[in-house]
């Protein structure tokens, strides 16, 4: 797909989706470091922790609102965050970050599938 294509399809969803796939490192690099420290914290204290589902599912709440909130006020965030001179330069950017993002969510699904094949 080319970056031009990719620009349409940011302005047509109006949702960043490279900001809601990749939210812990989109927030840390657009300087909301804190809420990408929860967003952190809150997904790997089940997996470390062995929490019971019925804990576990609540505090999956909280990051899938994150991303959420990245998807719907990614690209304001980015604009507002003064390293663009402009629009268009921001949505260049947040089509690579979509692109990325949808290499990333392929990747993980692929070892995914290949990790419960092993196990």
């Amino acid at each position: 797909m080319k970056i031009e294509n990719e620009i349409k399809l940011l302005e047509n969803l109006k949702f960043n989706t490279g900001a809601f796939i990749l939210a812990p490192i989109w927030l840390y690099v657009y300087e909301k470091k804190i809420l990408a420290l929860v967003y952190v914290i809150l997904v790997a204290i089940p997996k470390f922790l062995n929490l019971p589902r019925f804990i576990d599912i609540p505090l999956n709440i909280i990051p899938i609102s994150i991303a959420f909130y990245c998807g719907i006020k990614g690209n304001k965030i980015a604009m507002e965050s003064g390293e663009f001179a402009s629009e268009k330069s921001m949505k260049y950017a947040q089509a690579k970050w979509l692109r990325w993002g949808i290499y990333t969510a392929v990747i993980f699904i692929m070892l995914n599938i290949v990790i419960n094949q092993l196990t």
